[in-house]
């Protein structure tokens, strides 16, 4: 089975550039014949320009809300792209079923509010998404799991906007003023200082590797680790607890005491967008249902590359 990316937002972009391009597209097939080139000037613009950002992402919901025009566009689309890589799987004498992504189209608003009246799937922000995780006692919490709570809870917007976890990091000395006198997190040692200004931590404005460094030096301040007789023992800064319990659903209180969630992910797993959109996420996962329910599959095997584990890791774990 050939699960082609024909349904996501790269056709918006690339219907919302059509239209401009070919105003005729409806009547008059659009002279395409370099898809790769005609793909890199719709991202040009989609990076460069808000209004176009903004239409493209339009035009995918039109698209999967069944627009004839839309319909009329991605199918000239898909017919340039089928034609090149038929070449390639002729060449490996291949022979495959193409069920793309937007295969899965019809089925995807009744799984979406299954998963939600199944409870499996909530409504956060607008979108609906599904957040994989496990309930921790609070006195069995390590530093590990604070650093994903701090990535999935607190570091999706800057640090800055979080007043009281600021708070509790100037309590642990480790918030400073860089020279010009901005308010930085500082993860480096005594002798060498490694500083990142608040508004600037967060998941959108660094890269991973400073970003696993912030939330890890942070995370140990906050989880104090020692080495006892019965093994590592964690204590959680009275502060963060405080803090902990503020944020709904993720500390709960039962008669065995409190249960923390600790999301797998800096991130949910989202199966449908704000402005009601589906996503890879959906089409995924649309697609896996209608393997084990519809095709009984046995065993399936995904045939893709390295760049795409965490989204699958994402996709198993929902």
């Amino acid at each position: 089975v050939n699960h082609v990316g024909d349904w996501g937002t790269q056709f918006g972009m690339l219907i919302a550039h059509l239209k401009d391009s070919f105003p005729d597209f409806k009547t008059a097939a659009p002279p395409i014949s370099d898809l790769v080139g005609f793909y890199k000037e719709s991202k040009k613009r989609f990076d460069a320009d808000e209004e176009f950002k903004a239409r493209a992402h339009q035009e995918v919901v039109a698209l999967q809300g069944g627009d004839q025009d839309n319909l009329t566009a991605w199918t000239a689309l898909c017919e340039v792209s089928r034609v090149e890589f038929e070449k390639i799987y002729k060449r490996l004498e291949v022979t495959l079923t193409e069920k793309g992504e937007s295969f899965y189209n019809p089925f995807m608003p009744d799984m979406v509010k299954e998963l939600c009246d199944r409870g499996l799937a909530r409504v956060a922000d607008g979108a609906t998404v599904i957040v994989s995780g496990d309930k921790k006692p609070l006195g069995d919490i390590t530093s590990a799991d604070i650093e994903r709570v701090l990535q999935y809870y607190y570091l999706n917007t800057s640090l800055a906007q979080h007043p009281g976890l600021v708070q509790c990091l100037k309590d642990l000395g480790l918030v400073k003023e860089n020279g010009a006198g901005v308010e930085c997190l500082n993860v480096g040692t005594a002798k060498k200082e490694l500083l990142f200004e608040l508004a600037k931590v967060s998941q959108n404005d660094m890269d991973l590797p400073s970003l696993g460094k912030a939330t890890k030096s942070m995370a140990e301040a906050l989880a104090k680790t020692e080495k006892t007789k019965q093994g590592p023992k964690t204590t959680l800064n009275p502060g963060l607890v405080d803090l902990l319990r503020q944020v709904p659903d993720l500390v709960t209180t039962t008669d065995a005491g409190d249960l923390v969630f600790v999301p797998k992910f800096s991130h949910p797993f989202m199966i449908r967008k704000r402005d009601g959109g589906f996503t890879y996420d959906t089409t995924d996962l649309a697609a896996l249902r209608y393997r084990l329910h519809t095709e009984k599959a046995e065993r399936i095997v995904y045939v893709t590359d390295v760049g795409q584990e965490p989204h699958f890791m994402m996709l198993f774990a929902a």
